[in-house]
């Protein structure tokens, strides 16, 4: 796993952004810890067709940037999927 994420990441990294985000099958939880992953525990919402949902997958975060930090608070995911 690690070889398909950390190229993303550095790809990620040279892009901007302080942070990088997923969504995860339970089972896969502990793969994405070891890859420096965190949980995200503020409940997180997402944009669909019908309206926002609040997910039911666990939704974790990583530092892409030095002293880069999630913040507190419900997580709104904008824009529809594609």
């Amino acid at each position: 796993m690690s070889r398909l994420v950390e190229p993303l990441l550095k790809l990620a990294e040279g892009m901007g952004p302080d942070l990088a985000t997923i969504f995860c099958r339970p089972e896969l939880v502990g793969v994405y810890e070891h890859l420096g992953f965190q949980e995200i525990s503020a409940p997180v919402w997402a944009e669909q067709a019908r309206g926002p949902v609040k997910m039911t997958l666990p939704a974790m975060w990583r530092a892409l940037s030095a002293g880069a930090a999630w913040p507190p608070g419900r997580v709104d995911v904008h824009g529809l999927p594609s």
